[in-house]
């Protein structure tokens, strides 16, 4: 998972202690605290009774959100004068601001998207992205970006991801991104789980940014148990394209796993269950909208006229909501 640091701030990225808070899922009430100085104190000051945010959490959990979601609602765009941001301000001394620094929760896990060697798209970016891997999203926006808007979500990330690993324009970068989008009125793919938390994230870092220039930022990961995708069964056909399974006929699941399935389990009353194993097509094993198919058994304990399915992995377990009905009358050729 990953921890990335800006410059020498203080904080253990490693401390179970400390709450990453803000993922953009995450719900907290909201406090008057500012950025962290020094120890981890709360700063007020000429900071007092800034707009265009709020601060969620509290302790060494706070999270910067943008007021009313949008990311420059009374923020100033940075325009690379750090110096005059800290007048604007108020006043803050630069050898203050220089040892703030505000923890902000990064992307939530995916899961992983699939990918192959010719060609990819903003939900592999995503992965590299949530992984750590700035630089390599980036360049996948030059090769593969073109005009969609969805791109520039990963650019700004990308942008304000190598911004707080110390690269100069990537600050610029993520603030062209987002008001490129803001400009073009764009809404997430609401058919694209990560899209949504990718933009959040975006909006949280620039308006951050914006208000408050010269602290530095620290990504954590997001909260243990926060997920950008959720995990389950979608649907489930047969290769004859009935409302009834036969023995022998090939069964499709769609889904969203948590990692890679180990099989798919098939439950009846009055019986132990029995597993099978899934198969599937390179790319399509993991994780998001997924497809495994399995053929049906040809013979089951007391031919059972429905059957639960499973489909079952490291760790996990996921149900189909409807049971499948068989016909035992008439086998697949």
């Amino acid at each position: 998972m990953l921890v990335a640091l800006a410059g020498c701030g203080t904080g253990n990225p490693g401390d179970g202690s400390k709450d990453p808070g803000g993922s953009a899922r995450s719900s907290q009430g909201a406090t008057g605290d500012k950025p962290s100085s020094g120890g981890g104190s709360t700063n007020g000051g000429s900071e007092h009774g800034t707009t265009g945010g709020d601060w969620r959490g509290g302790g060494s959990g706070r999270d910067w959100q943008p007021t009313g979601g949008t990311s420059g609602a009374g923020g100033k765009t940075w325009n690379g004068d750090q110096g005059r941001g800290d007048k604007e301000r108020g006043g803050s001394s630069k050898s203050t601001d220089r040892k703030k620094q505000q923890d902000i929760a990064w992307l939530p896990w995916g899961p992983k998207s699939p990918t192959t060697e010719t060609t990819t798209d903003v939900r592999h970016a995503y992965d590299l992205l949530q992984a750590g891997q700035c630089q390599q999203a980036l360049d996948l926006v030059d090769q593969w970006g073109g005009r969609h808007l969805s791109w520039s979500v990963i650019e700004g990330l990308a942008g304000a991801c190598l911004a707080v690993h110390g690269r100069r324009d990537g600050w610029g970068i993520a603030i062209a991104a987002e008001e490129r989008l803001s400009k073009a009125g764009y809404q997430p793919d609401v058919g694209w789980c990560k899209e949504g938390d990718a933009y959040a994230v975006l909006k949280r870092l620039t308006a951050f940014h914006r208000q408050y220039p010269r602290v530095r930022v620290r990504l954590v990961d997001s909260p243990s148990g926060v997920m950008a995708c959720d995990s389950g069964i979608t649907g489930v056909s047969y290769a004859g394209g009935g409302h009834q399974v036969r023995p022998g006929e090939r069964v499709t699941v769609v889904g969203t796993w948590p990692s890679k399935p180990t099989g798919v389990t098939l439950s009846w009353s009055g019986s132990r269950p029995t597993t099978i194993t899934g198969n599937w097509s390179t790319g399509s094993a993991c994780c998001e909208r997924a497809q495994l198919w399995f053929p049906f058994p040809d013979e089951l304990d007391g031919r059972p006229a429905a059957v639960l399915l499973e489909v079952v992995g490291d760790g996990f377990t996921l149900s189909y909501r409807q049971q499948l009905v068989v016909d035992w009358s008439s086998p697949t050729p």
